[in-house]
Formats: C-alpha cells, structure tokens, sequence
C-alpha cells in the first residue's frame, strides 16, 4: 500500500492498526518498515479498539 501512494506521489500517510497483536505487528514491521525505505516518518498513529 505504502508502494502505491508514493508512486502517486503522496508523501503523508496514516496508519490504523487493531489493538491486538496481530495488528501490532502489521504496523511495527510492514508499516514502519515501508516508510522507512522511502525516507518518510510515521507522523500518525492511531489504534482501533476491537470489541470481545
């Protein structure tokens, strides 16, 4: 995803995550780590709360 927008061209990008582990680690490794090889900073997080 983080692939795409840049090739568009759009350099800001929110993340949202499940508050769960498996979210937790889409956001810390896959998310992050997309940014990170383009030069871009995660300037926004934000978790979403699942109900049980």
């Amino acid at each position: 995803m983080v692939d795409q927008l840049t090739t568009l061209g759009i350099k800001r990008i929110a993340v949202s995550y499940q508050n769960d582990g498996f979210g937790e680690v889409a956001r810390a490794k896959a998310s992050e780590a997309a940014l990170n090889k383009r030069n871009l900073k995660l300037r926004r997080r934000r978790q979403l709360r699942t109900q049980h």
